[in-house]
């Protein structure tokens, strides 16, 4: 290499070197730097040619550097002494700073070369790299970034240590061999190579190259030009991305599989951030849209821009998920174009650094499935009314005694009354008790009648908020003849102030009339003294009420304890075995459970719990 070329190779890669380079006089003044040590502190070449260098360090950093300074001198080198650089703006970097001496033939002190290495990593780009001497080689020859010096010819005039390790061999052994021979094994130059291309355009170009064992490097090429301008030579800069690509690689994979994966199900899933505008949709949400009768893109509009059919309190909704970090479900009815939509919707949280940044909201049309749940409790009820008749088919016997009663009570009070007005001895107002003893046994019978009229009657289900202290006590008043024809003590426990729940009326009687039926037929082998059926009711910790029928029967055999709930198991030899069955589907259709547990001494217990209706706010 001539010395005219020598000298432009270290001139270009001293200013193409990624970290902040000085030369020091022996005054300390600046001499030199590169362009990354004025970009860093924001100054221009001629504002800090030949000016002190401590004139750039805070006060106290200053002593700091004339020790380094005297002993580069003294004993050629310095390293990481730590100082305080001020920038132009007056902002403060904190940096390492680390010199060599360069000596004349007597050994003379000439110059100080000298690096940076920044500590406050916000002030340098991340692809600079540890730099710990100052000697142009010893620098190279450190730094972790692959460098090699190439002639025009693409061979290698000088390499560093990061350079050969990456082919495994000394640094000796890449001198005089061309760079595609090295590092592709090939003979000829590679396609669109940046060195080709730097040379070519007499420009700093960069790109990537995969060598044959499939690692993956980043390189940047600079041409190297003479004081006549002519490329004299290249530099080339590289960095081994590979693990980097294969972690871009399975970022992709990972995205693509999620995108797909999203993409690929019926719900509607937007993302939406803090302002309410959509950020991201999946490929149903195009379909939705379509559906809906609504165009354009969704991207940078606002929820209720999309939908402008959306009640107000989806606003507070988003705002409720925002605020508290509390994932939402809820249910809408919608009505668009003559088209009725049932819909759940998911709200969940997107956190970071602890903070709600976005919401994703996933959109689910459960129209059938309403439909198919309504369907279900029409051929509930249905069956249910079904059971109802049945049942009172099975009491005739004891509702015809306990109708009998009051009837014959009034043909005997009004025969009386007749008797006496026909004799000539009657006193009207004698009449008036009889009279009113026949009008109480008229509304007693009335009362059967109407409870039984509305026990077995037809209609669609139907709930309200009641009181299951009422439900049980009406309940109760159905069987109350059938007990007393068993023989059977009716015994209540009815907790006070219970919440309300929310259940159609017909139907938790039905289940508290089975419950009462079963306990009487159970306890009908029992000694007539110890035949004792009590009804609970009470409130359970978990915002539920709890109504339980224990008896004194035999109790229910081992076999059937788990399997008494499944249609067309029974006990009795004239049962069908399905009112426990119905009663099931009943309590669990209102969100309850019903179940069995046998007594300490006889007996089982029948339990089913119910929820409570929610104060209001």
């Amino acid at each position: 290499m001539s010395s005219q070329a020598g000298e432009s190779w270290y001139r270009e890669t001293y200013e193409h070197l990624p970290i902040p380079y000085q030369l020091l006089d022996p005054r300390g003044h600046l001499v030199t730097v590169n362009d990354v040590w004025l970009e860093m502190l924001g100054y221009s070449a001629s504002e800090v040619e030949d000016r002190w260098f401590g004139d750039f360090l805070t006060t106290e950093s200053q002593d700091r550097f004339t020790e380094a300074l005297a002993r580069i001198k003294n004993e050629g080198e310095a390293c990481d002494v730590r100082v305080g650089l001020v920038r132009r703006d007056g902002t403060v970097v904190t940096a390492d700073y680390s010199g060599r001496a360069v000596r004349d033939e007597g050994g003379g002190f000439l110059r100080a070369h000298g690096c940076l290495q920044v500590a406050t990593t916000s002030a340098l780009p991340p692809s600079l790299f540890d730099a710990a001497n100052a000697d142009l080689s010893y620098i190279l020859a450190s730094t972790g970034e692959m460098f090699a010096y190439y002639d025009t010819q693409l061979c290698v005039r000088w390499a560093n240590r990061a350079a050969a390790d990456s082919v495994g061999s000394p640094v000796k052994g890449l001198i005089g061999r061309h760079c595609y021979e090295i590092w592709h094994q090939r003979p000829t130059p590679c396609d669109g190579c940046p060195v080709l291309e730097a040379m070519e355009t007499r420009q700093p170009q960069e790109g990537e190259a995969t060598t044959p064992d499939g690692r993956t490097f980043l390189l940047r090429s600079y041409p190297v030009f003479d004081e006549q301008g002519t490329v004299v030579g290249m530099t080339e800069f590289g960095q081994d991305i590979t693990e980097r690509k294969q972690v871009e690689e399975a970022l992709r994979r990972s995205e693509l599989q999620y995108r797909t994966t999203i993409d690929a199900l019926g719900e509607m899933i937007h993302v939406v951030g803090q302002d309410m505008k959509i950020t991201l949709v999946n490929a149903s949400f195009a379909r939705w849209c379509q559906r809906l009768g609504i165009d354009g893109d969704p991207l940078g509009r606002t929820v209720f821009e999309m939908f402008s059919f959306l009640p107000p309190h989806v606003r507070e909704e988003y705002t409720h998920v925002f605020e508290t970090g509390a994932s939402l479900v809820t249910e809408e009815t919608t009505r668009i174009g003559g088209e009725q939509i049932v819909t759940e919707t998911h709200k969940a949280p997107v956190l970071e650094n602890g903070k709600v940044t976005q919401v994703v909201t996933v959109v689910r049309d459960i129209t059938d499935r309403k439909q198919a749940q309504e369907e279900a409790q029409r051929h509930l009820a249905e069956l249910a009314h079904v059971a109802r008749l049945n049942t009172m088919g099975e009491m005739a016997s004891a509702l015809s005694h306990e109708l009998s009663q009051p009837l014959e009570a009034i043909a005997a009070y009004t025969q009386g009354c007749i008797r006496r007005l026909r004799s000539a001895h009657s006193d009207a107002h004698e009449l008036i008790e009889p009279m009113e003893q026949a009008g109480r046994q008229a509304q007693r019978a009335g009362q059967i009648i109407r409870r039984l009229r509305a026990f077995v009657r037809r209609t669609d289900p139907h709930r309200s908020t009641v009181d299951i202290n009422e439900l049980v006590c009406e309940a109760a008043a159905l069987d109350e003849a059938d007990a007393r024809q068993a023989n059977v003590s009716l015994h209540f426990e009815l907790a006070k102030d219970l919440p309300l729940v929310l259940a159609d009326p017909i139907e938790i009687e039905q289940v508290v009339l089975n419950l009462l039926r079963n306990g009487i037929e159970a306890i009908g082998a029992t000694e007539p003294g110890q035949r004792r059926l009590v009804v609970k009711t009470s409130r359970l910790a978990d915002k539920r009420v709890e109504v339980a029928v224990a008896d004194t029967g035999g109790g229910l055999p081992p076999t059937l304890q788990d399997r008494v709930f499944e249609p067309f198991v029974t006990t009795k030899p004239t049962g069908m075995g399905m009112g426990l069955s119905i009663s099931r589907s009943i309590i669990e259709s209102h969100g309850g459970r019903l179940w069995v547990t046998p007594n300490p001494e006889r007996g089982v217990t029948f339990h089913f719990s119910l929820p409570v209706v929610p104060p209001k706010r």
